[in-house]
């Protein structure tokens, strides 16, 4: 290379330095990201590890609740089976006939506190005609 003067003999030797160094700074670039991406990734497991241990206590939680409810629905259905027995006995039929609200009343008290449907009767606000 004649232009370059007295750096002519340098010049294999610097292309061959200057490859060397732009090889190593793009390999150096190249593990950086790589080193990186695993930081990366060890941080998205340890995430991932600690959101699997909150669901798992969530799921621990949500059994003990689920427990829990279920001992106070059975309790609350033992009450209302104890009191479908007793409605009877406070709301005889002589009742039902004397109440003043309407005639049905007593009926559908009975019935509702047995948890089944009264039987149809006509509603008192239609016609006749109808």
């Amino acid at each position: 290379m004649p232009f370059l003067g007295p750096l002519g003999p340098l010049t294999g030797r610097l292309g061959i330095y200057l490859v060397i160094g732009l090889g190593s700074f793009a390999s150096g670039l190249w593990v950086m990201n790589r080193w990186d991406e695993a930081a990366a990734a060890r941080i998205q497991i340890a995430q991932d590890r600690e959101n699997f241990e909150q669901i798992a206590r969530n799921t621990a939680r949500d059994k003990e609740a689920t427990r829990a409810l279920t001992v106070r629905l059975t309790a609350s259905r033992e009450r209302t089976q104890a009191t479908i027995i007793e409605v009877p006995k406070y709301v005889p039929v002589e009742v039902n006939r004397a109440c003043v609200i309407n005639d049905g009343f007593g009926e559908l008290h009975d019935a509702t506190a047995a948890d089944r449907l009264p039987r149809y009767r006509k509603p008192f606000w239609k016609h006749p005609a109808t």
